[in-house]
């Protein structure tokens, strides 16, 4: 058992060998094609191939070519960011021609990036987010880079800082060639609450009830009334054998069942509207605005 765990052991560290040989030949390989993209002009792909070459093994001479690449693109914030990194790798290492060389870039890079510092009012606030940069393509910052001086290209830098419970800010400066600025963050303000939202339901209405309630009402007092009146008119006649005044008694009381009829029907829709149609839900929600505190209303009315 001991002696396959041997092998295995040994097995995966040559394997892990031979793909770290893979890597620092792919990265000599492009570390190459690099100078050759340099010397032919193409400063672009030059820096594609110098980048690639330092993920893969980050040498000193690496970084210090993808730092002149860069400058030369006019990147100039990246290629100062890389040459300290350089120059403190050549000063560890005691490579002091680098070293020094790296200092001299970094002379003549000055002129040419803006400094930020910022200065926070409450570094300590839990959740405290910072971001920084310019438009579009600001980097937030950890904990412990607030205390670094930030170099950018010159140009518009915007910083914005939030925390939980917090009103957010944000700061644009103008940053120039050359320049050293500092932002201050202040403390940042308690977030406004908005009253507890509320919804309320609106009851049915009764009014249509109530209209035909009466209505039909109105029509069964009428049909009564009606009978009544063809009741008697119809006595009268049968006593007196009028055959005509009979007949105009029989339309009367057919007359006052259409009316009973039409109450019914009356009272009967009064009914169905009321416990048919659907209540309407409203939401009434107070909400803190630019301009005060506003309530507002939703739903169908």
């Amino acid at each position: 058992m001991r002696l396959a765990r041997s092998v295995l052991a040994l097995s995966l560290v040559t394997t892990a060998l031979a793909k770290a040989d893979e890597s620092t030949d792919r990265a000599a390989e492009l570390f190459k094609q690099g100078r050759a993209l340099i010397a032919d002009g193409n400063v672009a792909d030059a820096c594609t191939a110098f980048a690639r070459s330092l993920e893969l093994d980050p040498q000193l001479g690496t970084k210090l070519n993808v730092a002149d690449c860069w400058a030369k693109l006019g990147r100039y914030a990246d290629a100062y960011r890389m040459f300290e990194d350089a120059e403190k790798d050549a000063a560890r290492t005691d490579k002091r021609g680098r070293a020094t060389y790296a200092r001299e870039q970094l002379t003549a890079l000055r002129a040419k990036v803006g400094f930020v510092r910022v200065r926070v009012a409450e570094p300590s606030l839990p959740g405290l987010v910072i971001e920084i940069g310019p438009p579009n393509s600001a980097r937030q910052l950890a904990p412990e880079a607030l205390a670094q001086v930030q170099i950018f290209d010159p140009g518009i830098i915007v910083l914005t800082a939030r925390a939980a419970q917090r009103e957010s800010i944000r700061v644009e400066k103008t940053l120039a060639a050359g320049d050293e600025i500092t932002i201050d963050v202040p403390a940042l303000p308690a977030a406004k609450r908005a009253p507890p939202s509320e919804v309320v339901e609106l009851r049915r209405s009764r009014t249509p009830l109530w209209i035909s309630g009466g209505v039909g009402v109105a029509l069964f007092g009428g049909s009564a009334v009606v009978g009544l009146i063809a009741r008697s008119s119809y006595q009268r006649a049968v006593q007196a054998q009028d055959r005509d005044a009979v007949h105009r008694a029989a339309v009367l009381a057919d007359v006052g069942t259409g009316v009973a009829i039409a109450g019914g029907v009356a009272f009967a829709a009064g009914l169905v509207w009321y416990f048919v149609a659907p209540a309407r839900p409203v939401m009434v929600a107070p909400a803190v605005t630019a301009s005060g505190t506003e309530l507002i209303i939703e739903g169908r009315f």
